[in-house]
Formats: structure tokens, C-alpha cells, sequence
């Protein structure tokens, strides 16, 4: 696992909310929504070192739920925040960012995904540890979200 890559996530909170009737507009046409799902937490990430007085951008790729078969991603809303930084060193300047937020989902494995952009400038002894993010999830699928226990699968953290 490279430096700055996810490990785990702690003190998740999410709920699932069935909508019947409720619409959102996906390809400029109204569809219903089978499910909205909403999630809050923290992602732990791997250690790193920065050596060099130089920017360092890269993903971490944060695992929030596999999307039911039957069911998809209409729209996703996300925002992350940085956490937990360290500094080290008392005679330089440093930045920490998160540059953008965007989501995904993996078509193998139909997980879902918060993707935030980390950036870090500065020299020796700086770190991002955390991340924490918010998330909110459009899904489509009406009839399988129906299904009691696809919802008891999504509200599990």
C-alpha cells in the first residue's frame, strides 16, 4: 500500500432513507429514487514522510458501500475535509489541501467509492493521518430496494 492510501474508516454513521414516489432529474429526464443513503466518517490513511520541498498531490480512494445488484448511482453528493495533520519542523512553511472531491464506482466490484485529492507542500515531517468525509447517494433501482433486506444490507457500516 503506497503512502497517503486509505486503511480504514472510523466513527461511520450512516442512514438509508426510502423515498417512494420521490424523483431525481438523471440525463435530463425524471427517474425515481429507490434509496438514498447518507454517510459520515473518518478515513484513516497511511503514514508518509515528506522528504523534499515539493508538492505531492494523490487519490485516496475511500470504500463506502457495494451498490445491490438491480440498483445504481443516479447522483452522488461529497465533501471532504482534512482531519489530522502533523508538522515537525519549526523553520519552514507547509500547505495542506484537499483539492477536489469527486465519487466513483468500480464496475467489477460495484463499490462505491469517495475519491479526495490530498496535496501537501512543505519539507520534513509533515503528514495528512485523516480525512474525513460526507457523502449523500442518489440510487436508483426501485423494485430492489423494495426488498427488506437489501435495505438491512445497506444500513450495516
Amino acid at each position: 500500500m503506497p503512502p497517503g492510501d486509505f486503511q480504514s474508516s472510523v466513527g461511520r454513521q450512516r442512514a438509508v432513507w426510502v423515498q417512494p414516489g420521490g424523483k431525481l432529474i438523471f440525463n435530463g429526464e425524471p427517474v425515481d429514487i429507490g434509496a438514498v443513503l447518507i454517510e459520515s466518517g473518518t478515513a484513516l490513511v497511511e503514514p508518509f514522510l515528506q522528504i523534499e520541498d515539493k508538492l505531492t498531490r494523490w487519490e485516496v480512494r475511500i470504500p463506502i458501500v457495494t451498490i445491490p445488484a438491480g440498483g445504481f448511482v443516479l447522483k452522488a453528493v461529497a465533501i471532504a475535509h482534512l482531519a489530522a495533520i502533523g508538522w515537525d519542523d519549526d523553520a519552514d512553511s507547509s500547505i495542506w489541501a484537499i483539492d477536489e472531491v469527486h465519487t466513483e464506482v468500480d464496475v467489477n466490484s460495484q463499490t462505491f467509492f469517495v475519491v479526495p485529492h490530498a496535496a501537501y507542500l512543505g519539507s520534513g515531517g509533515g503528514s495528512i493521518g485523516r480525512i474525513s468525509y460526507h457523502v449523500t447517494i442518489f440510487l436508483g433501482g426501485t423494485d430492489t430496494f423494495r426488498r427488506p433486506e437489501t435495505l438491512e444490507a445497506l444500513e450495516r457500516v
